[in-house]
């Protein structure tokens, strides 16, 4: 009998104190997180860079020169081209030696009107391939920045011209080293370089140098040179190239 009512004692304890909790309002504490009415949004804007004159171009592709430590400004492994050897037609490719030429237009050529920004433009060699990238940064939060590449294009890796010449096919032959587009028209912008200066990449990959009219070269305005197919411009042919030796991309 004397358990019993210890244990009443107890069960009646207990409950008065739960139900004073209740009373009072403490029996669960609550958290209340900021409400935010609003989502934030952050984006990262490329700014665009206006049209480049004439000048400024120059101006440009002259400092990007200037930086040159050597004729070539990026190093690349030394690779095989991607097309087997037996595609390379070096008895071809000298008897179409000739000092200059015109330009082999195809029946379909067109002018890019492609939005195309040279600002912060990169050049890399990755895997067999130059990669032309731009980094941009992104602002998250107030205080973290992201970087990233984007790639813009990428252009072959080649070494040796192939025996089948490819026309010209629109307006745009390829990268300078200021990232402005190298259209075929505008071979005098850059005709005031000499055959010693690098000035971009043909959208087939292979490298374009400043003038030279003592230069014996193909149809198209090539030669190989130290294991190294390029072109050069000359001021007999009306264009940037007169064709490719290699398979273009498009842009």
């Amino acid at each position: 009998m004397l358990f019993l009512l210890v244990v009443i004692f107890l069960v009646m304890a207990i409950a008065t104190t739960i139900s004073r909790d209740v009373s009072n309002g403490t029996t669960a504490s609550t958290i209340d997180f900021p409400k935010t009415t609003e989502s934030v949004i952050y984006e990262a804007v490329l700014a665009e860079s206006p049209p480049d004159e004439r000048e400024k171009r120059l101006d440009t592709l002259r400092k990007k020169i200037a930086k040159l430590d050597t004729i070539e400004t990026i190093s690349a492994p030394v690779v095989e081209d991607v097309l087997p050897e037996d595609l390379v037609d070096n008895e071809t490719i000298e008897e179409d030696m000739i000092a200059v030429g015109g330009v082999d237009y195809c029946e379909d050529y067109v002018k890019v009107t492609t939005s195309w920004s040279p600002s912060n433009l990169t050049f890399e060699v990755v895997e067999g391939a130059r990669i032309i990238y731009r980094e941009s940064n992104a602002v998250i939060g107030t205080s973290s920045v992201l970087r990233s590449e984007n790639t813009v294009l990428q252009l072959p890796l080649r070494l040796a011209p192939i025996s089948v010449k490819s026309c010209i096919g629109q307006d745009v032959v390829g990268v300078a080293l200021d990232g402005s587009l190298m259209r075929n028209e505008e071979y005098s912008l850059y005709g005031i370089f000499g055959s010693e200066t690098l000035l971009g990449y043909a959208l087939d990959g292979f490298p374009v140098y400043g003038s030279s009219n003592e230069v014996k070269t193909d149809i198209c305005g090539g030669i190989m040179e130290l294991g190294q197919y390029r072109y050069y411009l000359s001021s007999g042919r009306e264009g940037v190239l007169g064709c490719y030796s290699g398979v273009p991309v498009r842009l």
